[in-house]
């Protein structure tokens, strides 16, 4: 979905020990073009429905001098190697942040590399080739910001004018001011389906729908990502300090979502399931840890992956509707932070259960998989693969011999996991 993607992110990092993951994970974390990536720093910051990947990478330095940052994309799943960001001269391409992409494979963010090495531009890049979008008030002088894009190519972001950075909407070409209130600072940080945009302005978070601007609390606040249905995360000081917490807004209602146990917390991403993820300060560390949130217990996603990985997740800043989740991690033992790709654990539910007797030559098998899994087959032993009818609702009907059959039902997950259910039949 789309978010606000931090660009300050820490370089060097010391190697954290994983938490008590649970005796059934629910996720696998999956590095991305590990081995391309592997001398770098790399962040995937955004992930589409099709599970289309953009993120930005640098080379890998001990003294923390991590330049140039180049933006990338990444087709997923099957490729393992990420396409770099350019502009239209082949060495356009320095300095490049992305902060979302859409469905089309649309990627926008902030970039030097079309400005001479100068302010940052807003951009918005098709076919890897980066655009520069221009600016409220065409001055190349001052920095834009392309936050997030829409299934329907509008863009958000901040834009500077006259005296003040202003929230923009760009639709058909044309860059509109969408500051209220004559506010000297204004962010537009997420735009859903419906056009709906979401923000902050002055010290306080903002809903803009219709033409109308509305300010969701009185608390110094920022919106940071918005789903189809509405509903908005974003950072509050509940405490009137500055020690931000992540919310939920939604029916009327701001949420506090609390933190891992540290003093602040940031949510990134919201998708039309009403999963949250994002990072959070943790107790006894000066990192953070990701967060999965559900909008009520905050849980730390590296309790939901296998105890035997070897990745510790510090950041979730994407999550799409099927579950898939990037963001970024340490490896064990290592400084380097590598992009990863957190996918949930297919599910499979055979109805009836896995034990049969039956007289039939041939007998319909039913059941059940989760939005994570992308194909369902089946196979009996010696026999090829075979497609199941359907996937949230599957069913087969394979051919039995007498005797004892086993058949094998396979849900592939949108990650790349596999679930196996094998189901004996007896056929009397």
């Amino acid at each position: 979905m789309r978010r606000l993607h931090p660009l300050v992110l820490p370089i060097l990092l010391t190697a954290l020990a994983s938490s008590a993951a649970l005796a059934t994970p629910r996720y696998v974390v999956i590095p991305l073009a590990e081995s391309q990536f592997r001398h770098s720093n790399s962040y995937a910051s955004a992930i589409n429905e099709t599970g289309a990947i953009a993120g930005s990478v640098t080379s890998y330095s001990s003294d923390g001098d991590d330049t140039p940052v180049y933006g990338f994309s990444l087709a997923f799943p099957g490729a393992r190697t990420a396409t770099i960001l350019r502009g239209p001269q082949t060495n356009d391409w320095e300095d490049t942040y992305p902060t979302g992409i859409n469905a089309g494979g649309q990627i926008v963010g902030r970039t030097s590399a079309l400005n001479n090495g100068g302010p940052f531009r807003a951009f918005v890049a098709n076919g890897g080739v980066m655009t520069d979008i221009g600016s409220l008030d065409g001055d190349p002088n001052y920095s834009t910001d392309a936050n997030a894009i829409n299934d329907a190519g509008q863009i958000v972001g901040r834009s500077h004018t006259v005296g003040a950075f202003h929230a923009f909407l760009y639709s058909g070409g044309v860059m509109t001011d969408i500051n209220p209130h004559g506010d000297t600072f204004s962010t537009a940080n997420a735009i859903n389906n419906r056009g709906e945009i979401a923000g902050s302005t002055g010290n306080h978070a903002f809903l803009y729908s219709g033409g109308v601007m509305h300010q969701l609390s009185a608390l110094d606040s920022s919106a940071t990502g918005m789903n189809n249905h509405g509903e908005i995360v974003g950072t509050a000081s509940f405490q009137g300090d500055n020690n931000g917490h992540a919310f939920l807004y939604a029916k009327g209602k701001m949420t506090d979502l609390g933190t891992l146990g540290g003093p602040t917390s940031a949510p990134a991403a919201i998708n039309d399931h009403g999963e949250i993820v994002g990072r959070s300060d943790v107790k006894k560390s000066n990192f953070p840890r990701a967060f999965f949130s559900t909008g009520d217990k905050m849980i730390d996603l590296n309790t939901l992956i296998p105890a035997s990985s070897k990745w510790t997740v510090l950041s979730a800043d994407s999550i799409n509707d099927g579950g898939l989740i990037v963001g970024y991690g340490t490896e064990k033992g290592s400084f380097r932070t590598q992009a990863l790709l957190i996918a949930p654990v297919p599910t499979l539910t055979v109805i009836g259960g896995t034990s049969r007797v039956t007289h039939q030559a041939r007998l319909t098998i039913r059941g059940r998989a989760d939005r994570s899994v992308a194909r369902v087959t089946y196979s009996r032993k010696k026999n090829r693969n075979f497609s199941a009818h359907g996937v949230a609702h599957w069913h087969v009907t394979p051919n039995l011999h007498p005797g004892k059959n086993v058949i094998t039902v396979v849900a592939r997950g949108i990650g790349g996991n596999v679930t196996r259910a094998h189901i004996i039949i007896t056929r009397s």
